[in-house]
């Protein structure tokens, strides 16, 4: 039976389009991974995507007392009160004194935004450019180094942070309901 090329040619095409699920992906795609280029102080650090929730800008921070000189206050993302920390204090830069532009939102299980100066981009780097900090450099959120082809960013644990704030308000006493 002759079959109208038209036909024959969507079939090829389904055939096609069917196979293309069924092949791993290009091994290029899976030796890469993605982060997030920040700027606090003046140094250039990177944060992996996968430890973050979203990146906000120019959100309204309402200061409030706190024994914690890591919490800058509280600002509204998606109609919820989020605690923001500023992320300088925990790498050992000056406390920041005016209102933060930018916010990290962690991906943990608490909402905590970290605040940090300036957004740089989106990298997709190889996972061999990722290597452990040799010698003093290393600090508890900082472990690891994004090496570029101009420059290497400190890669900062997001999730080390978050396990820190939540000593740091179980220590101040801040975690017990009233």
């Amino acid at each position: 039976m002759n079959q109208d090329p038209f036909e024959r040619l969507a079939v090829d095409l389904r055939r096609a389009f069917d196979a293309s699920f069924a092949t791993p992906m290009e091994s290029a795609e899976l030796d890469e991974e993605a982060f997030v280029a920040i700027g606090v102080a003046d140094t250039p650090y990177a944060v992996r995507l996968s430890q973050i929730r979203g990146i906000h800008a120019e959100k309204t921070l309402v200061r409030l007392p706190s024994p914690l000189p890591s919490l800058l206050g509280v600002t509204g993302i998606r109609s919820d009160v989020i605690p923001v920390y500023g992320i300088r204090s925990f790498l050992a830069h000056p406390i920041e004194t005016e209102a933060p532009r930018w916010l990290l939102l962690a991906g943990s299980a608490e909402t905590v935004a970290l605040a940090f100066d300036r957004f740089e981009g989106h990298l997709r780097v190889p996972r061999a450019n990722v290597a452990d900090v040799r010698g003093d450099a290393s600090t508890s959120h900082v472990r690891k180094v994004v090496a570029l082809a101009d420059t290497k960013r400190p890669l900062i644990d997001v999730e080390s942070i978050v396990s820190e704030i939540r000593r740091q308000v179980a220590a101040a006493g801040l975690d017990k309901e009233p």
